[in-house]
């Protein structure tokens, strides 16, 4: 029987970070309903003792006045609806914190600023081809065909192509989450990593991108590019932008255990120049 989508991400962790990996913040959230379960019955118990010793009148008007007080709450939460992931620690505050540990400036950059590269201005950093890429080429890469895109390679068959919105063969494979595909693609297939689509994503923004987070890829793309994780698309995300809040815990970590690795000691540079 498939698992679930939660036990999914979990098995990811497990096998990326060793270990039982649990949702830190079911404690915390069991926790926090307990202490609001007493809070609850210390009040109602407060207010039971205080109205006894009221009148008649008086403990009328204190229950309508308790009501309305009610209602007006009731409304208030409506118009607000609290956020399940408020409190999460932000992964892009842990990765930047470690990138200036490291020595690495942090400065964002839009993937489609004039000298940058891009679809605009001078490619400088982000090439978009001239070629589309075949059909072909994309069923393989849907369907995990390493041998039918080495076929294609050594047929003439250009696999750094892209689509008519930019987007490469690179971007579909991190999209999928096939590692495999993608070293392929980088180490054989002659596919650049500094690629964007029409509107600014990376192939960086495809990794994160995906239902269950893809920690080796992900790893794989940032020994190779950390610079790519200060980079927006046209509405001005960043690549962790495209990244489920309900993963954030596991980005911290990721950040936190790999980090150091990804962006070694070295003097300060601009990443992205």
């Amino acid at each position: 029987m498939e698992n679930r989508p939660e036990e999914q991400v979990l098995a990811k962790c497990n096998a990326f970070f060793g270990g039982n990996q649990t949702k830190s913040s079911s404690t915390a959230n069991q926790q926090t309903k307990n202490m609001n379960m007493i809070s609850s019955s210390s009040s109602v118990i407060h207010s039971e003792m205080v109205l006894s010793d009221l009148s008649e009148s008086e403990m009328s008007e204190a229950a309508s006045f308790s009501h309305e007080k009610e209602d007006e709450l009731e409304e208030e939460a409506k118009k607000k609806p609290r956020d399940p992931y408020e409190g999460y620690e932000d992964p892009m505050t842990v990765a930047s914190a470690v990138m200036n540990a490291q020595g690495w400036s942090f400065s964002l950059r839009s993937a489609l600023d004039e000298g940058l590269g891009g679809v605009r201005g001078p490619n400088n950093m982000f090439a978009k081809s001239n070629h589309i890429y075949s059909l072909q080429a994309v069923d393989a890469v849907r369907n995990h065909k390493v041998d039918i895109l080495r076929e294609l390679k050594n047929s003439g068959t250009d696999l750094n192509a892209s689509n008519k919105f930019g987007e490469s063969l690179v971007h579909m494979a991190c999209r999928r989450g096939n590692l495999e595909v993608l070293k392929y693609l980088v180490e054989e297939g002659g596919c650049e990593l500094k690629r964007c689509d029409d509107f600014g994503r990376t192939v960086l923004h495809d990794a994160f991108w995906t239902s269950t987070p893809n920690f080796e890829l992900v790893k794989y793309l940032m020994l190779r590019e950390p610079g790519l994780i200060l980079v927006t698309d046209k509405r001005g995300h960043t690549p962790l932008g495209y990244a489920r809040k309900e993963h954030w815990e596991f980005w911290v970590k990721f950040f936190k255990t790999e980090g150091e690795e990804i962006w070694m000691k070295r003097e300060a540079k601009n990443v992205v120049g």
